[in-house]
């Protein structure tokens, strides 16, 4: 197979499956790539051998696209879906009064400083045993 053959069989492959602007990038690759093994001393039909079937490399391509253009669709999903989340919070937290705010900051402040006591008094008759002995063990030994 020669040049033309090969590149016109990529063609037929990628023709209505791809952009046409696509499709030309591809073939320009192809045919560059091919023209500069040429130059550098290989035989046309070498090079086209070493490629492989214009068809399998079609449909590598297709898949690329395929996986490329499914990325570009989720990526497209997720920047809009953060914009209306964001959209939706900004909106939010310009109805919310400033009292309320300030409301709810004092009632999560006075939770916390509850938790923390009831987890004080709470270990309290743990801690209380050990600290007794360790007074007196240090008692004892300051006395000896």
């Amino acid at each position: 197979m020669d040049k033309e053959a090969f590149l016109l069989g990529l063609r037929q492959a990628l023709t209505g499956n791809l952009p046409a602007d696509v499709v030309d990038s591809h073939i320009e690759y192809y045919r560059d790539y091919i023209n500069s093994k040429i130059r550098m001393g290989e035989s046309e039909q070498a090079v086209v051998a070493s490629l492989g079937n214009p068809r399998l490399i079609a449909r590598s391509i297709l898949e690329v696209s395929d996986t490329a253009y499914q990325r570009a669709e989720y990526q497209q999903s997720t920047e809009y879906s953060e914009q209306e989340s964001s959209s939706q919070y900004k909106s939010w937290k310009k109805k919310m009064p400033g009292w309320l705010k300030s409301l709810i900051v004092f009632l999560v402040v006075i939770l916390v400083i509850n938790l923390l006591f009831r987890l004080a008094f709470s270990l309290l008759p743990i801690f209380l045993p050990i600290l007794l002995i360790l007074l007196v063990v240090k008692f004892f030994r300051d006395w000896l």
